[in-house]
This record gives C-alpha cells, sequence and structure tokens, in this order.
C-alpha cells in the first residue's frame, strides 16, 4: 500500500490560504459584475437599470476593497505565496479591465479615456513581466496607489450613475476618471523610469566587475 504524497497535501494547503481564497474570489466576482453590466444594458431606462446599478457599484465596491485586504493579511501573517504574487496582480487587471471596457457600451464612460487607461495597463503589465525575468523588483510608489484608489472610486460613480439624494453622481465619477487618467498615465511613466534607472545600475555593475 502506497502512502500518501504529503508533498501534494501540503502545496494544495499552501494554495488555500486566505489572501489566495479572496484572490480568486476577486477573479469570480469579474464574471458577476461582467454580467451585471450586461444585464444594466439590457435593462437601461428601466427601474430595473437603477437597482442593478447601485447593486454593481457595491460588489464592485466590496471587490476593491478586497485587494487591500488580502494584501494586508498575506503580509502579516506570512502566507505570500509564488501562485498568489501571480494571480494577485491577474484579478486586479481582469477586474479594471473589465469594467472599464463594459462602461463604454453604457455610455457612461468616454472611450478614448478607456483606451488610454487599458493601454498603460497593457504596457506597465509587460514591463513588470520583463522585469521579473530579470529579478527586478519595483516597489509600489505612492503615486500608484493613489492612482489606483481614484480609479476605483471613479468606477463606482460610473456604476452608479444615477443621482443620489440629489448628489451628481456621474459628473462625480467622470471628473474621478479623468484625474484617474492623468495619475496612471504619470504613475505609469514613473515605473518606467525606475525600471530604465534600476536595468542601467545592474548593466554597469556587470560591466564594471567584467
Amino acid at each position: 500500500m502506497e502512502a500518501p504524497d504529503k508533498r501534494s497535501d501540503t502545496s494544495t494547503q499552501k494554495f488555500w490560504t486566505a489572501p489566495n481564497i479572496i484572490t480568486v474570489f476577486r477573479m469570480g466576482a469579474v464574471a458577476v459584475i461582467m454580467i451585471l453590466l450586461i444585464l444594466i444594458h439590457h435593462y437601461t431606462g428601466k427601474k430595473t437599470d437603477y437597482t442593478l446599478s447601485y447593486i454593481t457599484a457595491f460588489i464592485y465596491f466590496i471587490v476593491a476593497v478586497s485587494d487591500t485586504v488580502d494584501g494586508v493579511i498575506a503580509r502579516r501573517y506570512n502566507l505570500v505565496t509564488d501562485l498568489g504574487k501571480l494571480l494577485d496582480p491577474i484579478a486586479d487587471k481582469a477586474l479594471v479591465t473589465t469594467t472599464a471596457i463594459m462602461l463604454i457600451p453604457l455610455d457612461r464612460a468616454p472611450a478614448w479615456v478607456i483606451a488610454l487607461i487599458v493601454l498603460r495597463e497593457v504596457i506597465i503589465t509587460g514591463i513588470r513581466g520583463i522585469a521579473t525575468t530579470q529579478g527586478v523588483v519595483i516597489a509600489a510608489s505612492s503615486l500608484g496607489k493613489t492612482k489606483t484608489v481614484t480609479q476605483n472610486v471613479a468606477f463606482v460613480m460610473l456604476i452608479m450613475h444615477h443621482p443620489l439624494w440629489g448628489i451628481p453622481v456621474h459628473l462625480i465619477g467622470l471628473i474621478c476618471l479623468y484625474v484617474a487618467l492623468l495619475l496612471t498615465w504619470i504613475s505609469g511613466t514613473d515605473y518606467i523610469i525606475k525600471y530604465a534607472r534600476i536595468r542601467r545600475e545592474v548593466l554597469r555593475r556587470v560591466f564594471s566587475d567584467g
């Protein structure tokens, strides 16, 4: 009789940590948000549109906040895993790009703004992937964190869309979106400059040692 594979059990247990479970929840929630946004488009102009918009905005808010929660838990309780490092940014990008693109047919966000935001995400994700293969680690900047918060506020407001207690929710969302666009490219440029600087320093050391 063969002994059970303890390594398999250990790897399974290591995957199902609280932060990774939250990350998987975020990835599943992206599909839910997408379906709800499709339903909002179908019921545009009807009372159901209003209700669905607020429900979807609430779900997006919870999912966005969960990104911060899983990071805090992972660092505080030393539950950081390689798979978690891989899945976390994928979940983040999926949430941002899916929501952003789905706002266009709803006519709640300008297509050109969304295109620029998504383009930046693609460029930075590519550079981050290259940096990782080269062993280059670039810490998240305060600019990037501010961009993320502003972007999430914009998306929550734009998904809500309808005025609340006389507050022009959609207008506030658009203002936040334009601010987020500015911060998106400023933080993206900052990231590229930091990467180029670190790479230049690494190459300088290699050639000087040689």
